[in-house]
């Protein structure tokens, strides 16, 4: 059987099973090393058998891996090595998506990268970052854990935490979201152990009002499953259930903090005999010891040891977001007319329109997507259907678009 046959056998039998390819690749090294310019092992090297026959690895991942080491650390499908250079681009290429949460989609990236390289290494799971992250609604929490995710190749689940019930109540499981980072990574369970696990409006657990024991039989349950235990899921009816480890998952917990952000920025200010509320604050602190007084338990406080936030957009972030943004709503507009042969064409003072009334929706950058849909609405007509060549927004019907969005008329 040729060299080629004989290390893409290899390599496919345990693909997955870092601990063996790891021990492959050092005490063989020496060995291969000497094979540098062995026609042979070059060939080798280029191949894995897959389905019984051979294939050409990804040529990205290739020139990525300059060992057989590093090729562990890849995935078959385009798996960002943690030491190629295509890291940091891509780093750099979220933060130019996410204007005005540079600070966060950085601190985010890192702590996410170092959790998969302690699970690529068996390192000490202990040392994970398990991370809650706060900020107003529309500041892109969710969106921006997704986008790492996604450009590292890892599998990403979300969910919100209200989906879920203690055993002996009416509701999903914790465990479902086992289920899908499963059903994500396409049933390879060590890359789905090694995923990011999103619970969003995690703040509403808090143990107060309704629902108090359910409340917190489920954070009683989370101390485990964020900790790092061990839980069997059944993907579908016709499998055997799977033993899945949660103690290599970057964990990412969400939460507005609402009611908690309003205490902390609003201040009283006694009139007459009245006292009016002022936002007086231009920074605040949320510490551990506040999740605690809003009826979270300090046991699962504690399991947290990461906390980052993101900031709330100024007028001046939006407006960056609408023209320098690589998701900006208007560029996706000025895309659909071009796709229709026409020019798109905007008039002095119509992006000031579209921030000045993003902004007074209070929803974050979600906002500017709400303003720039409610003007596409009004020229799809236009769009799809007209001779003219140009589509002009003008400051005038921009204005008078934005100003009849929520509006009703009785009749």
């Amino acid at each position: 059987m040729s060299s080629e046959v004989l290390y893409g056998l290899f390599y496919e039998i345990f693909w997955g099973n870092t601990k063996i390819l790891d021990a492959f690749a050092q005490k063989f090294m020496p060995y291969l090393s000497s094979f540098k310019y062995h026609k042979s092992f070059d060939d080798a090297y280029n191949y894995a058998l897959k389905n019984g026959s051979l294939k050409v690895l990804d040529e990205m991942a290739h020139e990525e891996a300059s060992t057989i080491t590093d090729l562990v650390l890849l995935e078959k499908k385009n798996y960002i090595s943690l030491n190629s250079d295509k890291l940091w681009t891509l780093l750099e290429d979220i933060k130019k998506r996410f204007v005005g949460q540079e600070e966060l989609a950085e601190n985010l990236f890192y702590n996410i990268v170092n959790n998969l390289s302690i699970a690529l290494n068996n390192g000490d799971a202990s040392s994970r970052s398990i991370i809650f992250l706060d900020g107003s609604t529309g500041t892109g929490k969710t969106t921006i854990t997704s986008a790492i995710s996604s450009g590292l190749n890892v599998p990403f689940a979300a969910s919100s935490i209200t989906n879920y019930s203690a055993t002996g109540y009416v509701g999903g499981n914790i465990t479902d979201t086992l289920v899908s980072l499963y059903n994500n990574a396409h049933g390879n369970l060590e890359k789905a152990e090694r995923g990011i696990i999103v619970f969003d409006e995690f703040d509403k657990l808090a143990i107060k009002g309704n629902n108090f024991e359910m409340k917190k039989a489920v954070q009683q349950q989370l101390l485990d499953f964020l900790g790092g235990g061990k839980y069997f899921i059944n993907p579908s009816s016709t499998e055997k259930n799977i033993e899945f480890d949660t103690s290599k998952i970057t964990f990412v917990c969400l939460g507005s903090l609402s009611e908690l952000r309003d205490a902390k920025t609003n201040v009283s200010n006694p009139i007459g005999f009245e006292r009016v509320f002022e936002s007086t604050h231009d920074s605040y602190e949320i510490t551990p010891d506040d999740l605690v007084r809003i009826g979270l338990e300090r046991e699962l406080v504690g399991r947290f040891n990461t906390y980052l936030h993101t900031n709330d957009y100024t007028k001046e972030d939006l407006y960056k977001i609408l023209t320098e943004s690589s998701i900006s709503p208007l560029k996706t507009f000025a895309e659909l007319v071009e796709n229709n042969g026409k020019k798109l064409v905007i008039g002095e003072g119509v992006l000031e329109i579209i921030v000045d009334e993003a902004y007074k929706l209070k929803t974050g950058a979600r906002s500017l997507q709400t303003i720039v849909n409610s003007i596409r609405t009004k020229y799809l007509k236009e769009i799809l259907r007209s001779s003219s060549d140009t589509i002009y927004l003008d400051k005038e019907i921009v204005l008078e678009i934005t100003g009849n969005t929520f509006k009703r008329i009785r009749r």
